[in-house]
């Protein structure tokens, strides 16, 4: 994703075979964007980071804030109305920790009186809890949505690239083509032109037959490069230029192929990080989250959690020998502790009002779930399976990266090896053409015989430019198999 093509080196290889107006560099940046699928994944990077962004807000500090209940009510001669505000926070990182003020607010305009009773303040924390592993878990599975967000981008980049090669490539071959129809027509040509210094008639069978062989190869000739014109259009189109070619006569069409092709290396497979190969990084991720996913279960919990209620100024009624009095109730204390063991679970409870010779209150809960501790044994077996079934995915890509390297290092070499026989007739047919040449203008030799010797050159300067291509798209391949670091 940081380098749209990221083994190409600065620097142009120049070609001499056609006059250049587009380069290629702009051809591929203008088909790179006229994608819809880059588009799409540059859509679905953006989309992934604010839904990472949406989901750390609630894994953040949270505060609630409520007005509980309210009631109003309106007599005659009085009218009053009671809230239960509550205020609820919770920092889900340290521990699950929560906080919590709760009260009750009454009013009558009868009195003229505001009261506030049962003012709780509570707080609750997790001693014991998969909470924290979790909340890591979590953060981890958040950043590899966004780092595979950005390698979705960064190789449908590639493949896009490796398309418009792939394009380049097969405008090459009709090309190839049409320099192949050429040899046919020059040949026979040749032929044709011999048939008339022998002195054969118009109307002979032989004069005839080779007359007929050169107009079917004018047009197969014709043919092939209006589809060639054709297929060139559409290309261009494909990088958002319109091309408008001239049709004229003896036009070199074949000047709008791009050729300067900016220098590179031909990438070693080995030279990259195993680690980093596509198959073993996902394997090793997913060993990963699956061992912090079962070192966060946990058979034992234990959560703990404190409050303190203020009773206010009105308190309840209380009846002694002397008739009803209004009696301040105490403020209250109380602590709590919640645990579960598999399928057992218990909690306690302590509350006691703080006050001289208080009694507290305590309460106390045991629940059992035998189906709860049969199913975690079984869950511990799938574990193990699922376990074992990573270990043969990681194995299985280990094996599929050595194949990988036996089968690009080789391509490497046979890339090389059609680089050198290329240049080494490239260079043949460069000093013929020019002999075949000097020897046209000098009378020696037909044009047929001149023109074949140059279509021979123009030949294998193709063959040049799909070589390049050709290491051009090994590079992508063998890139498109490793995830950058």
């Amino acid at each position: 994703m940081k380098k749209i093509v990221s083994y190409l080196a600065a620097g142009l290889l120049i070609l001499p075979l056609y006059a250049q107006n587009v380069s290629v560099i702009t051809l591929l940046q203008g088909y790179l964007e006229n994608d819809s699928e880059v588009q799409d994944s540059a859509l679905k990077l953006q989309k992934t980071k604010l839904n990472v962004q949406k989901t750390k807000i609630d894994q953040g500090f949270d505060v609630t804030l409520s007005s509980g209940q309210m009631t109003f009510t309106f007599i005659e001669d009085d009218s009053s109305f009671k809230i239960t505000p509550k205020i609820d926070a919770k920092i889900p990182q340290v521990q699950n920790l929560s906080a919590s003020i709760s009260t009750n607010i009454s009013s009558s305009s009868k009195d003229d009186k505001t009261s506030v009773t049962d003012t709780t303040f509570s707080v609750g924390i997790d001693l014991i809890s998969e909470n924290a592993a979790n909340q890591k878990i979590t953060s981890i599975k958040n950043d590899r949505q966004i780092l595979e967000a950005e390698r979705s981008l960064s190789q449908r980049l590639l493949a896009t690239e490796k398309q418009f090669y792939n394009e380049l490539k097969s405008l090459l071959s009709s090309a190839q083509s049409i320099t192949t129809s050429k040899n046919d027509l020059y040949s026979d040509t040749i032929k044709f032109e011999q048939t008339k210094t022998k002195g054969y008639a118009e109307t002979s069978t032989t004069f005839r037959t080779n007359q007929m062989k050169v107009l079917s190869d004018e047009h197969d000739v014709g043919t092939k490069t209006r589809k060639f014109m054709h297929s060139l259009k559409v290309f261009y189109s494909k990088c958002g230029i319109e091309l408008d070619i001239p049709e004229e006569d003896n036009l070199d069409y074949f000047a709008y192929i791009p050729v300067d092709f900016p220098e590179f290396l031909l990438l070693d497979i080995e030279d990259f990080d195993k680690s980093t190969y596509k198959e073993i990084e996902t394997a090793l991720y997913n060993n990963k989250i699956a061992q912090l996913e079962q070192d966060a279960k946990k058979n034992l919990t234990l959560t703990a959690g404190a409050s303190y209620t203020l009773a206010g100024e009105s308190g309840a009624s209380t009846t002694t020998m002397m008739g009803n009095s209004n009696k301040k109730a105490p403020d209250k204390v109380g602590l709590n502790l919640s645990s579960t063991y598999s399928g057992l679970s218990i909690s306690g409870g302590l509350s006691f009002p703080v006050e001289e010779n208080a009694k507290p209150t305590v309460t106390a809960s045991i629940t059992l779930k035998p189906n709860t501790f049969i199913k975690k044994n079984i869950e511990n077996q799938i574990t193990d399976l699922d376990n074992e079934s990573r270990t043969l995915t990681l194995k299985k890509a280990e094996s599929n990266y050595e194949v990988s390297v036996a089968d690009y290092s080789q391509t490497k070499k046979d890339l090389l090896w059609s680089e050198s026989v290329i240049a080494e007739n490239l260079s043949m047919y460069q000093s013929v053409e020019q002999d075949m040449k000097a020897y046209y203008e000098s009378g020696l030799i037909s044009e047929s015989e001149y023109l074949t010797s140059k279509n021979n050159r123009q030949r294998y300067e193709i063959e040049k430019i799909s070589n390049i291509i050709d290491k051009i798209i090994y590079n992508n391949s063998v890139t498109s198999l490793f995830y950058e670091n």
